[in-house]
């Protein structure tokens, strides 16, 4: 009868470890893995990348709100007059133009549902990439017309995580 209630124990002890392991490496994981980045201004920014084709309509997430390290990175494969709309965000958002070289070319702070006239904007230069950042974080970072933005060459289908 001892020797059956420690094989139980055992069996026990090893599935009790195989879950614990299971929900650690679950968590430990995805920190391993290497996040894409953007630096601009003074700020570094964990970086979504959304990678649109030409003539493809903007397909925006639910995104109510950006955290303040957090960056979404529109990737055109063109030069053009992109356009922004913030007709349903509920937060406001610093929306940034870039040029093909990476440098800022036109800049909208605090954009949102609430902007009057519009809620629709585009850059005034011609842009390949279209950065959002929380609202206010243009100010914070000195982020200005010049500034090179530096991020690793993405190739994404949808969302990076």
């Amino acid at each position: 009868m001892s020797l059956k209630k420690d094989r139980l124990s055992w069996i026990f002890i090893g599935v009790l470890l195989v879950v614990v392991s299971a929900a650690a490496a679950s968590v430990v994981i995805p920190q391993l893995q290497t996040q894409a980045t953007l630096r601009l201004g003074d700020g570094v920014y964990k970086l979504r990348a959304l990678n649109q084709r030409v003539g493809e309509k903007i397909a925006y997430r639910d995104v109510a709100e950006l955290p303040p390290d957090k960056a979404i990175l529109h990737m055109y494969d063109a030069d053009k007059f992109w356009i922004m709309d913030t007709k349903n965000r509920t937060a406001e958002f610093d929306l940034i133009w870039l040029n093909k070289d990476r440098k800022v070319v036109h800049i909208v702070k605090n954009a949102s549902s609430e902007s009057q006239p519009d809620t629709v904007f585009s850059s005034k230069v011609l842009a390949r990439y279209v950065v959002e950042l929380a609202g206010g974080t243009v100010d914070q970072k000195t982020i200005r017309i010049g500034s090179t933005a530096f991020f690793e060459d993405l190739n994404v289908e949808g969302w990076k995580q």
